[in-house]
C-alpha cells in the first residue's frame, strides 16, 4: 500500500471495522484501475506519437509527389493546347 492508501485505510478504520475499511480501500483501488484501463486506450504514448509523425512525413512526401505529377500534367496539357491553337492560326 502507498502512503495515501494507508492514510485512507486508517481514516476508514477509525470509522468502520477493519474488514469494512479494507473492503472500501479495495473498492477504490478497483475503480481507479477500471478508470485507468478505460483511459489507456485513449491516451497516446511516445511510441504512438512517433508512429504518427512517421505516417505524417510519409503522407507529406506522397502529397508532394502527386502534386508535382498533377502540375506537370496540367502544364503539358496547356502547352499542347497552346501549340494546337498556334498551329491552326499560322497554317492559314
Amino acid at each position: 500500500m502507498s502512503a495515501i492508501e494507508l492514510q485512507v485505510y486508517e481514516l476508514f478504520k477509525s470509522r468502520f471495522s477493519e474488514n469494512e475499511a479494507k473492503l472500501i480501500v479495495a473498492y477504490i483501488e478497483e475503480k481507479a484501475e477500471e478508470k485507468y484501463q478505460q483511459k489507456k486506450d485513449v491516451l497516446a504514448t511516445k511510441e504512438d506519437i512517433g508512429v504518427l509523425k512517421k505516417d505524417i512525413a510519409e503522407s507529406k512526401a506522397e502529397l508532394i509527389k502527386w502534386s508535382f505529377v498533377f502540375w506537370v500534367g496540367t502544364v503539358l496539357t496547356v502547352l499542347g493546347g497552346l501549340f494546337a491553337i498556334l498551329k491552326l492560326f499560322f497554317n492559314k
